[in-house]
């Protein structure tokens, strides 16, 4: 072939398609719709995300709340507890200083209840019986946290019993004799 007719047959392939030039806008419209789709996906993923992470941080700060009033009500028991145990040592302490033998003459105490008393505050005062005083003083100490321990275990059972019976809920605070009872006609 020659170099015209080669020319001429290149030339022949460059024929426009009217149908191809046609369908060109459609699929640019197409693929710039199918960007936007992509786009208003990706900006709700976006957003999705950023809504769960504040709740996660909403959640989060609701726990940590929660965990510091915890920590706050269980100091302010402490703290009250400790309270208790201090007033009880004081109180404890005074009883000692006002024993029977100080305060009151009862018959079984010695003839002369005033002389007793004030050797026993002078033994006490001097230290001479702090050895078993003491002793004696930190065991009913002891014995007496373990007592209150006790017994507010007790009324927070009772309270929970009272609650928990449907013909004690309209009672203000009944006594145990009471949500005993109760307990008792509701078992029946």
């Amino acid at each position: 072939m020659s170099s015209i007719q080669q020319t001429h047959f290149n030339q022949s392939f460059d024929i426009i398609d009217p149908v191809f030039y046609s369908q060109q806008p459609q699929q640019q419209q197409q693929q710039r719709q199918q960007q936007q789709n992509i786009q208003q996906y990706m900006t709700l993923q976006q957003l999705e995300l950023e809504r769960i992470r504040q709740v996660q941080q909403q959640a989060a700060f609701e726990q940590q709340r929660a965990l510091e009033m915890m920590y706050y009500q269980q100091e302010m028991q402490q703290n009250s507890s400790q309270s208790q145990i201090n007033n009880l040592l004081l109180n404890e302490n005074l009883n000692e200083f006002m024993s029977p033998h100080m305060g009151h003459y009862s018959p079984s105490s010695s003839a002369s209840p005033h002389s007793h008393s004030t050797s026993h505050f002078i033994n006490q005062k001097d230290g001479i019986n702090n050895d078993t005083g003491g002793n004696k003083a930190q065991k009913r100490a002891e014995h007496n946290a373990i007592e209150r321990a006790r017994r507010e275990c007790l009324n927070t059972k009772f309270q929970q019993l009272a609650h928990s019976l449907p013909n004690l809920q309209n009672d203000r605070r009944p006594s145990k004799g009471t949500i005993i009872e109760r307990t008792l006609e509701y078992g029946k």
